[in-house]
């Protein structure tokens, strides 16, 4: 196995000598290929971003009733989820918004 990195955005994914024997020559189809790969990892960072996003929240919700309310709510609105960081720079795509059945747990105004 060998790591190859994508042409545009330099992701790297691993490919065996058989794959760089038979795609190497055709840029057409390692230009498929690169963008499939991609176009996956877009949707892994885009489930995991989600993923943190709802973290988030419960984290938050989490300290509605406690006494240290206001430092901690602060560190976790403060909280910046790593894979929406890598989705943005990558892909520059907005952070994702949680899912409204998320939404509904919240107290209003949140």
């Amino acid at each position: 196995m060998k790591t190859k990195v994508t042409y545009v955005r330099d992701i790297p994914f691993f490919v065996t000598d058989k794959f760089i024997r038979t795609y190497a020559r055709d840029r057409y189809e390692l230009g498929l290929v690169e963008r499939m790969v991609e176009t996956s990892y877009r949707r892994y960072l885009i489930n995991e971003c989600e993923n943190q996003k709802t973290s988030q929240i419960f984290l938050e919700s989490d300290w509605y009733d406690d006494d240290g309310f206001v430092r901690m709510l602060r560190k976790a609105k403060e909280f910046e989820p790593s894979r929406c960081i890598e989705l943005r720079e990558l892909f520059g795509t907005s952070k994702p918004s949680a899912s409204s059945v998320i939404k509904e747990f919240l107290p209003d105004g949140w």
